[in-house]
C-alpha cells in the first residue's frame, strides 16, 4: 500500500470509539460489508479477502504473553472480539478469547517446510464461528531454523496501515516508542506525533514520497484533466497487451476467473542502502525506484525465462502494461486506543509501467513521469469520488463488475508498506526478535507485496505458477535491477 497525503479526501469509516458495544449486533461500514459480502462477481470464484502476514523470528514467540497483550490492547475492539455475520454485521458471540482457536501451533521440519505450508494456508477461509483472525505459531524440529508466526485477518477488520498502528502496542523496541520508528509522513501519524519536532530524514530507510516542488503556475485544465482521470479509472482503462506474464486476452474478457492456483515466492532480502543509492543516482523517490525495478525484472523474466518475442533481444516495444497501486489515506486516531486506526481507507490507483523500454535509464525516467500523476490532489479527489460512489451509492452488481473489469485490465497489483526502521521484539516484553516480514496476498492478478523493516526490503510475489513457473528467477532479476539503478 503506497501512501497518499491528501488528508481531506477519502470517505472515512466510523473508526473512533470501537470498544465492544453493549448491543450484540453492530452494522459494518460500507467497505467492511463489501469485503464480507464480496467485491467480485460470484462467478469469479474468488477467495475471501484475507490479510496474511508471515513473520520470521529468531525464536518462538511467547504464546502466553502474546495472548495477554492482544486481550489487553485489541480484544476490546469489536473488530477483534466480534464475529462477522451475513448482511454486513459484527456480532459479539464470545465474551472471552478462545486461545485454542486464535493461537494454534504447527510444528514442521524446517524453514522450507514452513514456506510450503504457507502455499496452502494463504488460501484457507477463516471460520465465521469466531472473530476473523488467527495467529499461528510455526515451530520446527531443526535446531538451526528460524521460528515463524502466521497472522491472518479478514480485510473487514481493517487495512494494512490501520493494522500497523493497532498492532504497535504489541511490538517492542529499545526506547519503547515504536510509532516514532515508522517512516511515514506526519499527516498519517497520531496527533501528538504530528506536533513533534521533525527529525532529519534518513533517505536510506524512508518510504515517504519526495516533497512536491510548488509549481509557478496553476492550470485549471490540467487539474480538471487529472480529476477526470481519477474519476474514470474503470471506464477508460484498456486491457494490457498480451504477454507471457499475464493471462491470455480472451481469459481477461470480460474479466478473469480465479483458477485456484497461486504460489508464494519470497524475494532475496535487499538493503535500503541500495535503494537509497538508486534514489540519489536518479533523483527519484523510493516508490519510483521500486516500480522501475519490478518493471525491469518483469521484462527480463518475460524475455529470458518465458522467451517472449515482444521483449526479446533488447528491442523497444509500445506495450500497454499497468499495475494497480494501493494508496493508503490518513485517518483519525485516538491515541489512547490505537484500534481507532482500523478502517479500510484506501484507494486503488492505476500506474503505467514502461515494460517496453529496453534501458534502465529509460524505465526510471518513464516511471517517474507516470508516478507524478499519482501525486496530484485533483487525481486523488477524482479517484476518491469514484471509490465513494461504487462502495456507497452504486448497486453491488456495479461495484463488483467495476472491480472485476478494472483488475482484469491490469497485469500486477503492488502494495508497499513501511514498518519500523529498527529491530522489534514480538510480543513486547518477550525475547523473540522479528527478523523478516512478508505480507502474503493471493489475488486475481499477480500481487507484489513490499515491506520495509529494520533497514531492509522484504518483497514477495503471489501469482499463478503457470505465468511464473520459475518465480525465484524473478527475485534474482529484482535484485539485479536495483543494483543497476544504484550505479552512478
Amino acid at each position: 500500500m503506497m501512501m497518499s497525503e491528501e488528508a481531506n479526501v477519502g470517505q472515512e469509516e466510523t473508526n473512533v470509539g470501537q470498544a465492544a458495544p453493549r448491543l450484540l449486533k453492530r452494522q459494518m461500514s460500507s467497505m467492511g460489508a463489501a469485503f464480507l459480502e464480496g467485491t467480485w462477481p460470484p462467478d469469479m470464484n474468488m477467495l475471501e479477502p484475507t490479510i496474511n502476514v508471515l513473520m520470521w523470528l529468531n525464536q518462538t514467540p511467547d504464546k502466553k504473553l502474546l495472548a495477554q497483550l492482544i486481550e489487553e490492547h485489541l480484544w476490546h475492539c469489536y473488530r477483534f472480539s466480534c464475529c462477522m455475520e451475513d448482511g454486513g454485521f459484527w456480532v459479539q458471540r464470545h465474551k472471552k478469547m478462545d486461545t485454542s482457536y486464535h493461537f494454534p501451533e504447527v510444528c514442521l521440519t524446517d524453514e522450507e517446510a514452513i514456506n510450503e505450508w504457507v502455499q496452502s494456508a494463504m488460501s484457507e477461509k477463516l471460520s465465521r464461528a469466531y472473530p476473523p483472525w488467527q495467529a499461528t505459531l510455526l515451530t520446527t524440529t531443526s535446531t538451526t531454523a528460524r521460528a515463524a508466526l502466521w497472522m491472518r485477518l479478514h480485510h473487514s477488520v481493517g487495512d494494512g496501515l490501520g493494522l500497523l498502528f493497532a498492532m504497535s502496542p504489541l511490538l517492542g523496541c529499545e526506547d519503547e516508542d515504536v510509532i516514532s520508528k515508522i517512516p511515514l509522513p506526519r499527516i498519517f501519524l497520531p496527533p501528538s506525533y504530528q506536533k513533534r519536532e521533525k527529525a532529519p530524514a534518513d533517505p536510506s530507510c524512508s518510504l515517504q514520497s519526495k516533497p512536491r516542488v510548488p509549481r509557478k503556475s496553476c492550470s485549471c485544465c490540467g487539474n480538471a484533466g487529472s480529476y477526470m482521470q481519477g474519476l474514470t479509472i474503470s471506464a477508460k482503462a484498456v486491457h494490457d497487451s498480451e504477454l507471457s506474464i499475464n493471462a491470455p486476452l480472451k481469459e481477461r474478457q470480460p474479466y478473469l476467473k480465479y483458477n485456484g492456483r497461486r504460489h508464494f515466492q519470497p524475494f532475496p532480502v535487499v538493503s535500503m542502502d541500495l535503494v537509497a543509492a538508486a534514489r540519489r543516482a536518479h533523483d527519484a523517490t523510493v516508490n519510483d525506484v521500486m516500480l522501475a525495478a519490478i518493471t525491469g525484472a518483469m521484462r527480463r523474466y518475460a524475455a529470458e525465462v518465458r522467451g517472449d518475442e515482444k521483449l526479446k533481444d533488447g528491442r523497444a516495444a509500445k506495450l500497454e502494461f499497468k499495475a494497480i497501486l494501493m494508496l493508503g489515506l490518513p485517518r483519525k486516531m485516538d491515541e489512547s486506543d490505537l484500534t481507532s486506526a482500523l478502517t479500510n481507507k484506501m484507494l486503488f490507483s492505476s500506474c503505467s509501467l514502461p515494460i517496453g523500454e529496453p534501458t534502465v535509464e529509460g524505465r526510471i525516467d518513464k516511471t517517474k513521469a507516470a508516478c507524478e500523476v499519482l501525486k496530484s490532489p485533483a487525481y486523488i479527489a477524482g479517484l476518491n469520488n469514484f471509490t465513494g460512489f461504487i462502495k456507497g451509492v452504486a448497486p453491488k452488481s456495479f461495484m463488483r463488475k467495476a472491480a472485476a473489469e478494472t483488475f482484469s485490465k491490469h497485469s500486477l497489483l503492488i502494495t508497499n508498506i513501511p514498518t519500523a526502521t529498527v529491530p522489534l521484539t514480538f510480543p513486547k516484553g518477550g525475547d523473540a526478535i522479528i527478523q523478516e516480514l512478508h505480507m502474503v496476498f493471493p489475488n486475481i492478478i499477480p500481487q507484489l507485496s513490499i515491506l520495509s523493516y529494520n533497514g531492509n526490503i522484504n518483497a514477495n510475489l503471489v501469482a499463478d505458477p503457470a505465468l511464473f513457473p520459475e518465480p525465484e528467477r524473478l527475485g534474482q532479476f529484482w535484485v539485479s535491477e536495483l543494483e543497476a539503478l544504484a550505479r552512478p
